[in-house]
């Protein structure tokens, strides 16, 4: 294999949308500076490959954080519905203020799921699952009576 020195590489890491951000903000001001950014190699992880990407098939930087910097104008935000939101609260708040109602090395929650069927009482009526929009259960024959083994 072949040794080569004196070469330049810009190496960038990862930081989803925020470190595309970063490191455009970085790479803009390095550029201000004066720094060549004329690198032999560009390596990315995750959004420093984005970033690396752009820099190599040669996106103006500049440009690119000029445009981060500018309002977004035709951005519409994303609203939930109450109906939504309460069901996610009702939700979260089951969970214990964990939505899959564990954390590792434990057992799952068995409080966080609500029962799906109904389950007879003692008397052989039928009570409703407790689920928010549940009706009523509809038991009508009383358990059955054990009979004692001969």
């Amino acid at each position: 294999m072949a040794e080569t020195t004196g070469g330049s590489a810009i190496v960038l890491g990862g930081g989803g949308v925020t470190g595309i951000a970063w490191e455009i903000g970085v790479l803009a001001g390095l550029l201000d500076a004066g720094v060549d950014l004329g690198a032999d190699a560009v390596f990315g992880t995750s959004a420093g490959s984005f970033v690396g990407t752009a820099l190599a098939a040669g996106a103006d930087i500049e440009l690119l954080y000029a445009a981060q910097q500018a309002p977004a104008v035709d951005e519409s935000a994303t609203k939930a519905s109450r109906l939504l939101t309460a069901a996610w609260g009702w939700a979260f708040l089951r969970g214990g203020g964990n939505p899959s109602g564990w954390a590792p090395g434990s057992e799952p929650s068995r409080a966080a799921s609500p029962p799906r069927s109904p389950r007879r009482n003692d008397a052989g009526r039928c009570t409703p699952a407790s689920t928010p929009r549940s009706g009523p259960a509809h038991c009508t024959s009383p358990r059955p009576t054990p009979t004692p083994a001969s």
